[in-house]
């Protein structure tokens, strides 16, 4: 009988990046892995280029204009469409 090989992951933990000397906080390991997943799930196939600049800008190497991720209503009435919102200004929005 053939014995299955265990697939090796890369360690993309914030200790996995500090090992190879990139210092992640926890909430750029989030967004990388917001990142990752729809890189994986095919929405950025067709933009590579938006999703290198995704990443240069949530590790801080290029600059950005500040988001403000403070929702600008005090209801949380419309808690969707505030994540939606600031879904959108930090990885993008589709075309309609």
């Amino acid at each position: 009988m053939r014995k299955k090989k265990r697939r090796r992951k890369i360690d993309t933990s914030i200790s996995g990046y500090s090992h190879i000397g990139v210092e992640v906080s926890q909430e750029q390991l989030s967004d990388l892995a917001c990142i990752n997943t729809m890189m994986r799930s095919g929405a950025l196939d067709d933009t590579p280029v938006h999703a290198i600049i995704l990443v240069l800008k949530t590790l801080g190497l290029i600059p950005a204009k500040m988001i403000n991720d403070e929702s600008s209503s005090d209801s949380d009435d419309n808690a969707d469409d505030n994540f939606k919102d600031c879904f959108q200004r930090k990885f993008g929005r589709f075309k309609e």
